[in-house]
């Protein structure tokens, strides 16, 4: 039995390492919720997972591919709340062990949203998303693909060919959100705004906690009407460490 636990002490240090040498603190996770995550229903223990929508870039020509899997449990439930974790990337199909805090979450309508044009672009929203002009969760104006991603008058980011957008973190003071951590790798953003911070679409859901302090990775819900978090919500994930 010493053995044993020893062994599982070894491969829970050596994933934390790995963890921590792959994806740097800071290292934002644009997810879409897999499962359906309902406070009167789900029981502690159960596990949950989302998929990667954005092709992740760890730098030195590494990336994290979309469709991802990242999984996580449910810590506690009660009337009014839930507590939960993003704790596994499944790279590869390899679990590796992380610490994520939440910095936003947006409902599925208001994904549905940020992914149809803004412009008239001719019948049935043209032939091309090519031309789509979006608006991010958060508000930023996404100018077709491979444009330019405006706050205002000023540029902050670039969507890319493929769908997705590349930018820096910014800091969102009123809302508590911090910037690029010093983590100067372009980070994928999804359909968020880079200063997306807090709940969108959601009535009276609150992040009492968002994992990015002790308890480190301990996401904590709450609301007066109890949490129903549908699969195709987004949430905007970022890696956290010591």
């Amino acid at each position: 039995m010493k053995t044993v636990l020893a062994l599982a002490f070894v491969l829970r240090f050596f994933s934390t390492l790995l963890a921590q040498s792959l994806f740097p603190p800071g290292t934002i996770l644009p997810v879409q919720l897999r499962s359906n995550i309902d406070s009167r229903k789900i029981k502690p223990g159960e596990r949950i997972s989302a998929r990667l929508m954005q092709d992740v870039n760890l730098g030195s020509y590494q990336k994290i591919p979309a469709r991802t899997q990242i999984v996580g449990k449910v810590l506690a439930v009660s009337p009014s709340g839930i507590t939960l974790s993003f704790d596994q990337i499944l790279l590869h199909h390899e679990p590796i062990s992380i610490h994520t805090d939440l910095r936003s979450l947006a409902s599925w309508p208001e994904v549905r949203d940020a992914e149809l044009p803004t412009n008239d672009v001719g019948g049935d929203y043209g032939s091309s998303k090519d031309d789509w002009n979006t608006v991010q969760v958060g508000g930023e104006a996404v100018y077709g693909r491979g444009g330019p991603v405006m706050a205002g008058t000023r540029e902050v980011g670039h969507s890319l060919l493929g769908g997705g957008v590349v930018a820096t973190p910014e800091a969102s003071p009123e809302k508590k959100c911090r910037g690029d951590l010093g983590n100067d790798t372009p980070q994928s953003f999804w359909i968020f705004a880079t200063s997306a911070c807090g709940v969108y679409g959601f009535d009276d859901v609150v992040i009492e906690h968002a994992g990015r302090s002790d308890p480190l990775g301990v996401i904590v819900l709450s609301s007066p009407r109890g949490i129903h978090l549908r699969p195709g919500t987004g949430l905007l994930l970022r890696v956290v460490g010591r």
